[in-house]
């Protein structure tokens, strides 16, 4: 995985679940992503809006960290 991501007010992180479907793990807020993975995040320079370059997914114990909303009320 190696994409640029615009800042924003939440991510939602979500896992292959083979070549066309996806599944939703849940939401983090810009603040607590930067928190618990930003040693990932690489913020590139000159592009607007504001992005940073992010080469892999976070580990399971970080996607733990990060403490989810899953939208489940």
């Amino acid at each position: 995985m190696d994409t640029l991501l615009p800042r924003v007010d939440s991510v939602v992180l979500n896992v292959s679940e083979g070549e066309e479907k996806c599944r939703a793990l849940g939401e983090a807020s810009w603040d607590r992503l930067v928190e618990v993975v930003g040693h990932r995040m690489a913020r590139q320079e000159g592009i607007y809006a504001e992005r940073y370059r992010v080469a892999d997914f976070p580990s399971a114990e970080e996607i733990e960290l990060l403490q989810l909303e899953t939208g489940g009320g």
